[in-house]
């Protein structure tokens, strides 16, 4: 009996996983080096990009629904040809009615908007970003140029900071205050020492109002007991 070699195995949620977030920083650093360009550059970055993410969705969402490219082209109303070029990402070049009529044949929703070349490169390389949906900023979409600026000026303001205060001594207000003397709990050592004198020395714990049970007012009256 003939054995058939098995491949390997591989573990989607360890090494797959792990190659995507090595490789992520390298495409990042590829795809801004190609954006810097120049504007023909980011077009044909924006055209490639959408292109082939269109025409992939199509072939996958088709395969899902076990449908011939003649089948979806009788459900959009359109001919075998066309679907077939729209699959194709070298020659599809669908229009927003085109997309919205495979929209409703898949039974899915549709998004066309504008976005900041920071949002393409992180989408483009599985990097979480977060979208804040529908919002001025959403609206108002920066250009190359002043995303650039943007991008510049916050890591001039990260730079500052990191020489005004070193990772091992920028200032901390928990780090620099005794435990006990943070406020909550010096408001419970005080609850504590006034119920202790009042059990004990009725009238001694009583301290003018307002003010802390310190060893300023209490320290003379408990010499006054051992005498």
């Amino acid at each position: 009996m003939k054995r058939v070699k098995q491949l390997p195995r591989t573990d989607a949620t360890s090494s797959g996983v792990e190659m995507q977030q090595s490789t992520n920083l390298l495409s990042k650093k590829g795809l801004w080096s190609r954006l810097t360009g120049g504007p023909d550059a980011r077009a044909r970055f924006v055209e490639s990009n959408l292109g082939k993410h269109l025409a992939f969705q199509i072939r996958t969402m088709r395969d899902r629904e076990k449908l011939s490219q003649e089948e979806l082209a009788e459900k959009v109303g359109m001919n075998q040809n066309a679907i077939s070029r729209l699959e194709n990402p070298f020659y599809g070049k669908p229009t927003l009615t085109t997309l919205k009529r495979l929209a409703a044949a898949f039974d899915v929703g549709l998004v066309v908007r504008f976005v900041p070349f920071g949002e393409l490169v992180d989408w483009v390389t599985g990097t979480p970003h977060i979208n804040r949906g529908l919002s001025a900023e959403s609206l108002s979409v920066p250009s190359f140029q002043i995303e650039m600026e943007s991008l510049e000026g916050s890591r001039e303001v990260a730079i500052e900071e990191r020489l005004k205060y070193p990772t091992d001594k920028a200032p901390h207000a928990a780090g620099q205050m005794p435990l006990d003397l943070m406020p909550s709990n010096v408001t419970r050592i005080d609850v504590r020492l006034r119920n202790l004198l009042e059990k004990t020395h009725p009238g001694l714990s009583q301290s003018p109002t307002g003010e802390l049970a310190s060893t300023a007012y209490i320290e003379p009256k408990m010499q006054n007991l051992g005498r």
